[in-house]
């Protein structure tokens, strides 16, 4: 006797193979047979398992890890292996282009990525399981398994709202607004550096003393700076208002880049200043009279929960160096007017990774940048002049992103997503059994991507039942043709259009309804009618008695005059 093993990703059958036929038992013992005449479907499956030697398992001659295979003892078909894998990247990698191409140049406006089910992940599953298809039925190779499909269709799902939604609005909204904006310069020590992308500070040794020269009062000595961090600190100090106590650093050119925008701070303790007396900032460039001033401020030490010994961070963002710099910069502080202030924990970060996103960045040809002046190479992005080579298709790949700048905050929120994931996947672990074996949930989400794969036990077809529905391409052309007719009307407004819509408002028009029908429309939705298909309903009943039950809040409102109040019905504190 020999066998073979089904491997599935939902069910895990074994087949046994006799002289009289198939027996084929599942998880639950029970025989499901096949007769010993249908010698072609036997033979056929044959081929195909033959020709897949690396998920092929033989009851004499024991698998890779497992022992014998038998109904008895099951074995699953990894779905995270180095073929998913590698076929996650490049999915991700298409759907990158996807959602680029859809939202940024042909400027469509709907968020085509940030549905339940992202369109833009859909396609690509689908392209990708016809290319698994069409291999499968011309050399009977299974390219990915079920359960890679699964993996593959599943990372897509995740990438495409960060890709869209969750990176600009979430990761570069959230982390740019500090630095970008100083007037929040007092929180800027609460947010990880490491979160946003910037470039080296040059100023990381502090006050180094052979790089420091001083003028007027100026002494050293180690300061308590923040909670348990000690160093030697510069204290700036004039006796009376006409004197001036300064600071110069020198930064040596190589470290920087002229003509691109950087973020500048210190942590500043001033004390008994005068009426008119500040320190400032200011970058000299070697050798001219040119001069930057970076800020000015009269702020005194304020102890807070953030700083308890007093400092307060003060800066500017968005300065750019001067390209007239050739060999060095000077970043001076100086105090003017009587009074001491005490200089700690200083920042010179490039920004210019950040100020891209939202301002964008020229393209020039190579041979067209190396003819510019160095002072006059900032801003820019350098593109090959033969894109055929390999320096072509790493520019491609590269996509214009500074990756020096990114690798720190990607790996920063990238740990932190994935800690996130795995919090999910033992929350969904732990109320797995009661969603679905006594709540019988049927996961409409998860019914999609099971029906593309399907779930049958031996896949004698490459395609599974759902691709020979007719309900299913009735259901892909009535699809097509609103999608090809929605789009044509957008071309040309005197086209039908065939989005239903209609504002309630318009109908229910009457004062005694207050707010309660402002901004409700009736629309028919295609994508959405499609996903409700497969939704319980009663699911579907609870989603549409809650909305009414939450605009029925401002009918009350305005009957009891709480409508007054221009926070009713506190949409934010009930979410």
């Amino acid at each position: 006797m020999s066998g073979l093993c089904q491997f599935d990703t939902w069910v895990t059958p074994a087949i046994v193979l006799t002289g009289t036929g198939w027996l084929v038992t599942g998880s639950d013992g029970k025989a499901k047979g096949i007769p010993a005449n249908t010698m072609d479907r036997r033979s056929h499956a044959l081929r195909f398992w033959r020709s897949r030697t690396r998920y092929q398992t033989d009851v004499m001659t024991k698998t890779r890890t497992s022992p014998i295979c038998t109904s008895s003892s099951p074995s699953l078909l990894r779905g995270l292996t180095p073929v998913s894998i590698a076929a996650s990247l490049f999915a991700m990698l298409l759907l990158g282009m996807v959602v680029q191409i859809g939202e940024v140049v042909l400027h469509i406006p709907e968020p085509i990525a940030e549905h339940p089910l992202a369109l833009p992940a859909i396609w690509i599953m689908l392209l990708l399981f016809l290319v698994a298809a069409i291999a499968h039925g011309v050399s009977r190779l299974q390219i990915l398994t079920k359960p890679e499909l699964l993996c593959v269709f599943y990372a897509l799902l995740l990438a495409a709202p960060l890709m869209t939604q969750g990176f600009w609005h979430r990761i570069v909204s959230i982390t740019a607004t500090i630095p970008r904006n100083v007037q929040n310069y007092d929180k800027i020590d609460a947010l990880s550096d490491s979160l946003w992308p910037h470039g080296a500070n040059v100023l990381a040794d502090g006050f180094a003393r052979p790089q420091v020269t001083t003028s007027g009062q100026v002494t050293w000595a180690a300061t308590e700076y923040k909670p348990g961090v000690v160093a030697v600190v510069p204290t700036l100090a004039n006796v009376s208002p006409g004197e001036a106590a300064t600071l110069r650093a020198r930064i040596p050119i190589h470290a920087l880049v002229p003509g691109e925008p950087y973020l500048i701070s210190v942590l500043a303790r001033a004390k008994d200043l005068g009426p008119n007396a500040r320190y400032v900032a200011r970058l000299h460039v070697d050798g001219t009279p040119i001069v930057t001033e970076v800020f000015s401020s009269a702020a005194l030490g304020k102890a807070t929960a953030l700083q308890p010994q007093g400092f307060v961070r003060v800066g500017a963002y968005n300065v750019k160096l001067p390209e007239a710099a050739s060999t060095f910069v000077e970043l001076e502080f100086s105090l003017i007017g009587d009074g001491r202030v005490e200089l700690a924990d200083p920042k010179m970060l490039n920004v210019a990774a950040l100020e891209a996103l939202y301002k964008g960045k020229s393209i020039i040809r190579e041979s067209d940048f190396l003819q510019l002046p160095p002072n006059q190479r900032a801003g820019f992005i350098v593109k090959p002049d033969n894109m055929w080579s390999l320096k072509g298709v790493s520019f491609l790949l590269a996509g214009y992103i500074p990756i020096r700048d990114w690798l720190i905050p990607l790996a920063v929120w990238g740990s932190f997503l994935l800690l996130l994931l795995l919090a999910f996947v033992a929350v969904n672990s732990l109320l797995r059994r009661q969603w679905l074996d006594n709540e019988r949930y049927l996961m409409p989400i998860a019914k999609i991507p099971q029906a593309l794969l399907g779930d049958e036990p031996l896949a004698l077809s490459a395609f599974t039942s759902i691709w020979h529905s007719r309900w299913m391409w009735g259901g892909l052309i009535l699809g097509l043709l609103w999608g090809v007719a929605k789009h044509l009307s957008r071309i040309d407004p005197d086209l039908f259009d065939p989005f239903l819509t209609m504002d309630l408002r318009a109908y229910l028009s009457s004062p005694s309804f207050g707010e309660t029908f402002t901004g409700v429309r009736f629309e028919v939705n295609p994508l959405l009618l499609a996903m409700c298909l497969f939704m319980e309903l009663n699911v579907l009943l609870s989603l549409v008695c809650g909305f009414w039950l939450f605009r029925a809040q401002f009918w009350l409102g305005h009957i009891n005059a709480w409508s007054v109040d221009p926070q009713y019905p506190y949409r934010n504190e009930q979410v």
